[in-house]
Order: C-alpha cells, then sequence, then structure tokens
C-alpha cells in the first residue's frame, strides 16, 4: 500500500524527487526550540549540516528508521529519507529523546486528499492503525523521555531558516559535555528570529509584479543569510563602531538608523532594515522588519558597549 501511495504522490508532484536537503531533527534546550545539527567539513570550509541521533541507535540494532517505521510510514518523501522527524531535548546536560513523528506529515497531503479521494481514503485508514505511543515502536518499552545512552558525538544547535549557530556541545554516552554557548547576547532575540528569517523568505518568494504592497527595500535571502553569519564576528564587549565596523560589508544597500542617545542617555541603537514600506525611518510601516543592536552607555566616559539585540517585526495587516 505504500508503494501505491508513494506512486500515487509522486503522479500528483506532491514531493520533489531531487530534493536532497533533509528535515532536520529538533531539540529544545533552555525552554527555546532549535534545529539539531553538526559542523561538517567541506571544500569552502565548515559547514552546519543534519545529524540523526536516533539513526545510531538503529544502526547499532543493524536496522534503520526507515524499516523500523515502515508499517506506519504515510509515504516515502526524498526529504527525510529517514522517515521520520526526533524531538530532543537537553535538560540537566542530558540529551533526551522526547518523541518521534513520522514524515510526511498529514498536514502536507490534506490539500492533495481534498482533490483526490484515493489518498483520503487512505489517509483516514492510516490514522486510525497509527501507534499512540511511536517511541515503543522504535523500542519496546520505551517511553518518553529516553535517555540517549547510545549517542556520542559534537552537536550544534540552530536557530530555524537561519545559518546562526547558538551552542556547540559534546555528548558522551548520552551526557552533554563542553558546552560552548556562542552569540549570548543574541538570545533576547531568539523568539523572534524564525518567524523573521521564515518572513524574509515568504516575501522573497513573491511575484514582485503581482505584490500588492510594493516595499520600499526587501532584503534577498542571500543578502540576509549573509548578515546574519557575520553576527558571530560580533562580542558583547564591543561598542557601537566596532560593531558597524564588521557589518559593514554584509549591511551594504541596507537602509540603516542610527540613535545619538536614547533611553534618557543610557542606550543607544544601531538599527537595520531588511524590510521597509516606506523613506520615512519616523514613521515606521506595520509590515517593517529591522534588526537593532542596543548599546548601554555609561553616562561617565560616554563610551556604550553592546548589550542585546532586538528583532522589531509586525505580522502585515490582513
Amino acid at each position: 500500500m505504500r508503494k501505491i501511495l508513494l506512486f500515487l504522490l509522486v503522479l500528483c508532484g506532491c514531493f520533489p524527487l531531487w530534493s536532497t536537503e533533509q528535515v532536520w531533527d529538533h531539540v529544545k534546550y533552555g525552554g527555546v526550540d532549535f534545529l539539531l545539527g553538526k559542523d561538517e567539513k567541506s571544500a569552502s570550509g565548515i559547514k552546519t549540516t543534519w545529524v540523526f541521533p536516533l539513526g545510531e541507535y538503529f544502526k547499532s540494532k543493524k536496522t534503520s528508521g526507515y524499516n523500523v517505521f515502515e508499517e506506519y510510514a504515510i509515504g516515502n518523501s526524498p526529504a527525510c529519507w529517514r522517515g521520520y522527524i526526533g524531538q530532543w531535548h537537553v535538560k540537566g546536560n542530558r540529551l533526551l529523546l522526547l518523541n518521534v513523528s513520522l514524515y510526511p506529515m498529514y498536514d502536507e497531503l490534506e490539500k492533495r486528499a481534498e482533490k483526490d479521494d484515493r489518498i483520503r481514503k487512505y489517509i483516514d485508514a492510516h490514522k486510525r492503525s497509527m501507534p499512540k505511543n511511536l517511541l515503543d515502536v522504535a523500542n519496546k518499552g520505551w517511553e518518553s523521555p529516553v535517555f540517549a545512552e547510545w549517542y556520542s558525538g559534537d552537536i550544534v544547535l540552530t536557530i530555524p531558516y537561519s545559518p546562526i549557530v547558538v551552542a556547540r556541545m559534546t555528548i558522551n554516552a548520552g551526557i552533554a559535555e563542553d558546552i560552548t554557548h556562542l552569540n549570548a547576547w543574541i538570545v533576547p532575540a531568539i523568539p523572534s528570529m524564525e518567524n523573521m528569517f521564515n518572513r524574509i523568505r515568504e516575501e522573497n518568494l513573491q511575484d514582485p509584479k503581482t505584490r500588492k504592497d510594493k516595499p520600499f527595500f526587501l532584503a534577498d535571502i542571500d543578502k540576509v543569510n549573509e548578515f546574519a553569519k557575520a553576527w558571530s564576528k560580533i562580542n558583547a564587549g564591543m561598542n557601537s563602531s566596532e560593531v558597524e565596523a564588521v557589518l559593514k560589508e554584509v549591511s551594504e544597500g541596507m537602509p540603516a538608523g542610527r540613535s545619538v542617545d536614547a533611553g534618557g542617555n543610557k542606550e543607544r541603537f544601531i538599527r537595520y532594515y531588511l524590510l521597509q514600506q516606506n523613506k520615512d525611518f519616523s514613521s515606521p510601516d506595520a509590515k517593517d522588519i529591522s534588526v537593532e543592536f542596543i548599546f548601554k552607555l555609561n553616562e561617565k566616559n560616554g563610551k556604550d558597549v553592546l548589550w542585546k539585540m532586538v528583532i522589531n517585526m509586525k505580522e502585515p495587516a490582513n
């Protein structure tokens, strides 16, 4: 039946067979959701790519996630050859497996099912037969959370839709060691970052000819990624001039603003616009997206020091 559905989905164009980028596992750390990856050497240097700790467990059992979950899988996707997505948690310096969800997911097929009764019937039957605890399918008796004592290796935590690495750590038999937190001054902005990068991507995908609200400025995806990668070169002890120097090349062409004094002479900021609706900086549009670097000001000597980053973003009006 699975092969029949795969044929139907490919016929419908549901899956891009040329895709090689894999769907990443997710990990919660410090109350924030990240993607789970690793550093890998390439011809162009070090790049961050996916890592699947549960796959190492299956490998030790001389099997694979594809084989383990095949009975319950709803189809195949080149974007997730392993057939599942792991949900992890780093808590108390332990790597824990919280849950497993199969891929493709139902919501990706629902629209197709509206136009094809064969897919609709398959999905409905599949939901009825799906076990409540997929961890028990992975290994009989497993209940959440599962301590990943089988896994050892270096991992990185990245912000979804972005090239930003927030933390690196070495996992030794499930225990997180040598934890390095990168870009700590970025942490206050993390909850907004996934939405920001996703919004920029969506804005770029719109056809400029049919766009109703044409922005005064919209940074392209590559430009935003280049801009974000440069943040790793910024340290918390830098002043505003030093931060501007780091970002000078990658922010070229971006509208920007800078306060001389703000917040009762206790703060300064540098603001870079990724999406700007108006030329008038004093009257920001509801769809503007900007990244703001906030500096604490020493009133005695007039020097400033980087404090935190803020993402200014409002959802577009309906």
